[in-house]
């Protein structure tokens, strides 16, 4: 009699198991499913962080590339930089300025340069020299030439442009935001 019921009774306990245990086993299944989506996720977005840690060296270079182009062609007059690269250009090239009058900017994107100078031709050459190669455009307008008889100074009195972009500083704040 006693072997008639261990037959049932594994049976019931098998019922028993499976009603116990089949919820926990699609709980499982979900969680083994989240996790995989979780990792593909994990996946796509640190081949999104490579690429993006490739372009890095490239973006780096255009934001040089950016900030040397607006050294070159401000947005602004920029007047007070302007005094400063003037008066620069001129004691390295060993001019010794005189008389300096800066003009604000016009609608054609220029500042305008009212300089007199005292200095060798050796002096006046290199400064003519170091506008032209200038990082920021500058248009010679005129340029004047007197000297004393038998002095190796020269004077002169050149005029020139110092372009800029010529946009207001409503629009430079546009650009920026």
């Amino acid at each position: 009699m006693g072997n008639k019921f261990v037959p049932l009774g594994i049976i019931i306990i098998a019922i028993l198991a499976l009603v116990t245990i089949k919820p926990y086993a699609f709980e499982v299944r979900a969680t083994n499913a989240k996790i995989q989506a979780f990792r593909e996720q994990t996946k796509r977005t640190q081949d999104k962080i490579n690429k993006l840690n490739d372009l890095k060296p490239t973006l780096e270079e255009y934001k040089t590339k950016i900030d040397d182009l607006r050294l070159a062609m401000p947005a602004s007059q920029q007047i007070p930089e302007v005094l400063v690269m003037v008066e620069a250009i001129a004691r390295d090239t060993g001019l010794t300025i005189s008389g300096l009058d800066i003009q604000p900017g016009s609608d054609e994107g220029e500042v305008g340069v009212n300089m007199s100078a005292v200095g060798s031709y050796d002096n006046l050459s290199y400064f003519t020299a170091k506008l032209e190669k200038n990082l920021r455009p500058i248009r010679i307008k005129s340029m004047s030439l007197s000297s004393s008889a038998g002095d190796s100074q020269l004077s002169v009195a050149v005029s020139y442009g110092i372009q800029y972009q010529g946009i207001n500083d409503q629009q430079v704040a546009e650009q920026i935001d």
